[in-house]
């Protein structure tokens, strides 16, 4: 039951995504019309809310500083991984699609309310 919700859940995002880029569908759209490009956008927003957010819920739920500081690690592996992919992808340029904002970016922009609440409490600085 609970695989049958997975796929489920994976398909409302998939559907959901693209139902956000056909009603707005100017330019520039949050997704690339070139497979590679729009399956990478996916797969690292995948990779936010698997990992990312994964390890933030970790950091906020450690009972103690071990954990915390375990956790903690894993975050900044995280988010070194996502820093390495905007290295690449980026162009030199404020945004992962270089002059426009795209699902990568949205995907990544969720992530900076949790960690800035998270170092107010936890002490770490991960920005």
């Amino acid at each position: 039951m609970a695989e049958n919700s997975h796929k489920v859940e994976e398909r409302w995002a998939e559907t959901d995504t693209l139902c956000v880029d056909e009603a707005w569908s100017s330019d520039p759209s949050i997704l690339s019309s070139q497979p590679y490009d729009r399956a990478s956008a996916r797969f690292w927003a995948q990779y936010v809310d698997d990992k990312c957010f994964e390890s933030l819920d970790a950091v906020a739920g450690a009972k103690d500083d071990e954990g915390r500081k375990a956790a903690a690690g894993k975050l900044i592996e995280c988010l070194g991984i996502l820093e390495e992919t905007f290295q690449k992808s980026s162009k030199g340029l404020g945004l992962f699609g270089g002059e426009n904002i795209g699902y990568i970016d949205i995907a990544c922009g969720t992530l900076l309310g949790p960690i800035s609440v998270i170092e107010a409490f936890s002490g770490v600085k991960f920005l």
